[in-house]
């Protein structure tokens, strides 16, 4: 008849597993960002990104020389006019959407992917910041997230063709943004 022997149960490295498991859980949802791969990652907190809005159309607008706006613009000029726009309205630089957003998200020239509820990933230059403070020429200011309390997160640069909503012409107005990735600065090449 064989011996039964109770198998020891390594308790230590069991809780050890658990704790860490824990942590990695919990960090990301006490802090907004995180650094993951030397990409910063932003979540993006429930409620917030559900609508998008239209900023203005780059053949009709003038920026300050110098600033990196203004840089983006030059790029964004370089590029062939059958890359500049696409067919829905939306002006692009390197295949990538420019975008208004706050600067918790990046700075001008940014390139960031923004992850939405279905999973779809837009990817996009940041090509303005939205104004946080109370200025004569923005009454209504945004928050951290972006205007209307966070629910207005992007604002796609691109012509008179795009909806009041942009995730309409992508087919996403019934999806939020969940979490932005932000990579490398187009300018520092």
């Amino acid at each position: 008849m064989a011996k039964k022997t109770r198998r020891k149960v390594n308790t230590l490295s069991t809780v050890q597993g658990y704790a860490v498991l824990i942590v990695l859980l919990i960090i990301p949802v006490l802090f907004s960002y995180f650094y993951f791969n030397g990409r910063v990652v932003i979540d993006i907190p429930e409620g917030c990104g559900w609508y998008a809005t239209r900023e203005w159309d780059l053949n009709y607008y003038d920026c300050a020389v110098g600033s990196n706006q203004y840089k983006v613009d030059q790029l964004w000029e370089q590029e062939s006019p059958h890359k500049r726009q696409d067919d829905q309205g939306f002006q692009k630089l390197y295949g990538r959407y420019l975008i208004a957003c706050t600067q918790t998200f990046g700075e001008v020239g940014d390139k960031i992917d923004f992850l939405m509820s279905d999973g779809t990933v837009l990817k996009c230059i940041i090509y303005d910041s939205k104004s946080q403070k109370k200025t004569y020429y923005d009454q209504h200011p945004a928050d951290k997230w972006g205007h209307n309390d966070g629910a207005v997160v992007l604002e796609f640069v691109g012509t008179a063709a795009l909806e009041d909503n942009p995730y309409k012409n992508l087919g996403l107005q019934k999806e939020h943004t969940v979490r932005a990735i932000r990579y490398d600065n187009i300018l520092d090449d």
